[in-house]
């Protein structure tokens, strides 16, 4: 195997990776972070409908309170809700780091000429460097970005 075709299939394995485990981060981070704003303004929202509409049958307030603590003990909905969270997160988070995953797969399936099944790839060798260039140009600058914030564009609050 040709030593450009290890290089190439090293670097589409470490942007890989770093993008796998980036989108999985932000991905918990992110979902938490809706679900639980999600949650909050849903209770928000059913405390402030059952208690500024009245209607001035104890047996409706009764089912009205007890309605308002089912919508809040309900571990269900709760549940859906972090998964929906999860789920939007994660495509949301994939699709940006669309170009710099499919680079690195792209080096990864790099033709190697080896005999083995499993080993050959799918990739024109020039094509496969160029995707690892790629791969590693995305990478980089992403990395880069995170360590030197321009400070034109970036503020001292936590962005999610």
């Amino acid at each position: 195997m040709c030593a450009l075709n290890v290089v190439a299939k090293t670097i589409g394995a470490a942007a890989v990776a770093a993008i796998g485990y980036d989108v999985v981060a932000n991905t918990k981070r992110r979902a938490i972070y809706s679900a639980r704003t999600d949650i909050s303004n849903e209770l928000t929202h059913a405390y402030l409908l059952n208690n500024t509409t009245g209607t001035g049958s104890p047996l409706m307030e009764k089912a009205r309170r007890g309605f308002l603590n089912w919508r809040v003990d309900d571990n269900v909905r709760d549940s859906l809700v972090f998964t929906k969270n999860i789920v939007k997160e994660f495509f949301s988070n994939l699709g940006a780091n669309a170009v710099g995953l499919t680079l690195g797969i792209g080096a990864l399936l790099t033709k190697t000429g080896s005999k083995v099944p499993g080993l050959k790839g799918f990739i024109p060798k020039p094509l496969g460097i160029a995707c690892a260039v790629g791969a590693a140009i995305v990478v980089g600058g992403n990395l880069l970005a995170n360590l030197f914030p321009d400070p034109k564009t970036s503020s001292l609050d936590i962005k999610l």
